[in-house]
C-alpha cells in the first residue's frame, strides 16, 4: 500500500498499469515519513477500516473462471 498520491498516480498511468487494478490502489492524505510507529499508530490507525473493506471486498468478489470446469 502506498500512502502518497505521486506513488499510486505513477503506478495508475505509468508502465505498470496493467499489474494494478485501480480498485486495489489505497492511498491517503500523508505517509509516515519512514516512521513505523507514526504508520502504525496514527496514519495506518485512520485508514484501516477502509483498507479492510477493500480486502474484504476483494476476496469475496467472484473470479471469472471460477464457473469454468475443467
Amino acid at each position: 500500500m502506498y500512502m502518497t498520491f505521486c506513488h499510486t498516480d505513477e503506478v495508475r498511468t505509468g508502465d505498470f498499469r496493467q499489474l494494478f487494478h485501480p480498485d486495489q490502489l489505497i492511498s491517503g492524505k500523508e505517509d509516515a515519513a519512514n516512521n513505523y510507529a507514526r504508520g502504525h499508530y496514527t496514519i495506518g490507525r485512520e485508514i484501516i477500516d477502509h483498507v479492510i473493506d477493500k480486502i474484504r471486498k476483494m476476496v469475496t468478489m467472484p473470479t471469472p473462471d471460477a464457473n469454468v470446469k475443467s
